[in-house]
């Protein structure tokens, strides 16, 4: 089974894309950040935040590879890594349990480049700046953690997924 992330800063069109894909028949796992957002939990200490959503993401992970063990392909909307790159966001070296978890997880990453920011209220970043800081830091959690990022250029839909399909041989 080839794991397949769709990361990239906020607003970068990647679950968008996710949907699209889901809607095509591949399964997806759901952003676990968006999911801890609308849950009302609010990033007040933004280091059990991130527990939050990393201890969501390993879950969903562990359910979704043994279900569906036998299909080609899974996509993520969003992966571990991009824990290490929100923590460092908020200003905090990221644990070592997130480093360990994000290495080597993974089989192809595909980084989306992003849209201008757009707070469509369930956003932790304030702003273009906030944005393009995500956006970095997530990259180079990424690079840190030895992935080679696939980047997909802005774009509609329809043709990042045929780049990702291209690359992938679907």
């Amino acid at each position: 089974m080839l794991k397949v992330v769709l990361t990239g800063g906020p607003r970068a069109g990647k679950t968008t894309a996710a949907r699209h894909l889901r809607h095509l028949g591949f399964v997806v796992i759901p952003e676990s950040a968006e999911e801890v957002i609308r849950s009302g939990k609010k990033p007040d200490d933004p280091l059990a935040f991130q527990w939050e959503i990393v201890k969501l993401q390993v879950r969903r992970e562990k359910e979704y590879f043994e279900k569906y063990k036998d299909e080609r392909v899974i996509f993520l909307d969003r992966g571990i890594p991009d824990s290490v790159g929100y923590t460092r966001f908020w200003g905090y070296e990221p644990p070592r349990e997130f480093i360990e978890l994000g290495r080597d997880r993974y089989d192809v990453v595909f980084f989306f480049e992003r849209f201008p920011f757009d707070d469509e209220g369930f956003r932790v970043e304030n702003g273009e700046e906030e944005a393009k800081r995500a956006e970095e830091l997530v990259f180079q959690a990424y690079k840190d953690l030895g992935y080679e990022l696939k980047i997909l250029p802005l774009a509609e839909v329809n043709e990042r997924l045929n780049m990702i399909f291209e690359e992938l041989g679907l």
